[in-house]
């Protein structure tokens, strides 16, 4: 199958035509529990047990930096003979892009695997206008940990190493289309950096010189999820994006065009939170944040929970929209005795929403804790969050099983509850580690598991 490149005549010459955007924005808000397929221009295909819509404040979905997690849906395996839907949804203002230029898309998304099976199959990937498959995700069972594959057609997939089945991850995918034959590629990474494009020589998964999923003519408009039979995963997806760019002088100025478009780092964030802590005042509790790059919020809303999962909006702070950083400040009167989590939640005028991270005070006596996640962990960025800890000095070490300090943090701590975050080396091997506090008269240390 050939795939010829596409050119425009200009006046003075021959050039292609260069264009990039967003093709698709989803994090189901709004929705419904029920069918997917029913709902937001999703389009309902197949037959079976339809993919759910979940909205039950799933906060094991959220990622950092990533809007997603209020609402999710389920995919799953069907087996004697079942089968389920495969709903798509069209790209925004129905774009059509041609499957003979040479293009470049991204797409990235959220996942939360509760099952595998040996075999492996595919949940989520772009469609042609034919109904064919690219840019195809998939998951298999390795022992009692999972793998991700990912392959740019109907070529077999290649696959990550071992991942953990319960914990959310951010996937990314890079989908090329080259003009002629058997030479499309893919890669797959894995909680990547949200902030840079990321390096295909970084990738966790490359599948390459792949056979098209589609023939001369079709276009890609769409993304499907699927469901599989006896092979297929049982997972939670949500906030997924989809760009494109094409018409570039190269391939890689194409990529950069989609990863400019993806904007992955809050897909896009209409504000950055710079810092949340929350702190005993008086009977109450003050709750101090600051944002970055405020842009068309319409409102902030601060919410408290007892339990870390289920929450309640407390109370609306105006935002001021400006450039540069935003201080703001809001006091809970009647906070619950014992453990108060607290967080804050950005509505932009698009009704599109984004949360920070939380925070957790305890108005008991409690000694004071420290809390680290994900854990146990893979990447290189690790939460870790101190609680009622006195003003003062503190140094974060992180050491390995014999003792040997592998990096240290020095920070000046005002008072009260802190969240930090420590970019711990890529290359940490795999094993027990310790996390170290000390400082102020104060000293406690949590045990740490790299994957």
């Amino acid at each position: 199958m050939k795939k010829l490149l596409l050119n425009m005549l200009l006046i003075g010459g021959i050039s292609t035509v260069s264009s990039a955007q967003v093709l698709i924005i989803e994090n189901f808000t709004g929705f419904t529990a029920g069918n997917l397929g029913t709902q937001g221009s999703w389009v309902q295909t197949g037959s079976g047990t339809d993919v759910q819509v979940g909205n039950n404040s799933a906060d094991y979905m959220f990622y950092p930096n990533y809007v997603s997690g209020s609402q999710y849906v389920t995919v799953d395996r069907y087996t004697g003979g079942s089968s389920g839907t495969d709903p798509y949804k069209a790209f925004l203002g129905s774009v059509n892009v041609p499957a003979n230029v040479n293009s470049t898309f991204f797409m990235s998304f959220v996942i939360n695997v509760t099952g595998a099976q040996n075999g492996g199959d595919y949940c989520l990937a772009l469609r042609s206008s034919g109904g064919n498959y690219l840019a195809r995700f998939f998951v298999k069972k390795s022992g009692s940990n999972i793998q991700f594959g990912v392959s740019s057609g109907t070529t077999a997939p290649v696959y990550t190493t071992n991942y953990a089945t319960g914990t959310t991850y951010l996937i990314m995918i890079r989908q090329d289309i080259v003009t002629g034959s058997n030479n499309d590629n893919a890669w797959l990474w894995v909680n990547p950096t949200v902030s840079t494009e990321p390096s295909t020589a970084a990738a966790n998964a490359a599948a390459l010189n792949g056979t098209e999923a589609y023939t001369s003519g079709q276009t890609i408009d769409a993304l499907a999820i699927r469901q599989g039979g006896n092979a297929a995963p049982a997972a939670f997806i949500d906030g997924i994006k989809v760009a494109y760019g094409s018409g570039n002088i190269n391939t890689a100025a194409d990529a950069t065009a989609a990863w400019t478009d993806l904007s992955p780092e809050g897909i896009p964030l209409p504000v950055t939170f710079d810092g949340i802590k929350a702190f005993k005042k008086a009977n109450g509790v003050q709750i101090d944040w600051s944002t970055q790059t405020e842009v068309n919020i319409d409102h902030y809303e601060v919410e408290r929970s007892n339990d870390g999962r289920n929450f309640l909006t407390i109370g609306n702070t105006t935002p001021r929209n400006l450039p540069g950083q935003n201080s703001y400040t809001f006091f809970d009167a009647n906070p619950a005795t014992g453990t108060n989590f607290y967080r804050i939640r950005n509505i932009d005028l698009d009704g599109r929403s984004a949360v920070s991270p939380t925070v957790k005070i305890s108005l008991s006596k409690a000694p004071t804790e420290m809390v680290i996640f994900p854990n146990p962990f893979t990447g290189n960025n690790l939460s870790l969050q101190l609680l009622d800890l006195e003003k003062g000095n503190y140094r974060i070490s992180v050491l390995s099983g014999t003792g040997q300090t592998i990096m240290t943090k020095i920070f000046v701590h005002e008072g009260g509850v802190i969240s930090q975050t420590l970019q711990l080396p890529v290359k940490l091997q795999k094993g027990l580690y310790s996390i170290l506090v000390t400082g102020n008269d104060y000293r406690a240390a949590q045990s740490l598991i790299v994957q």
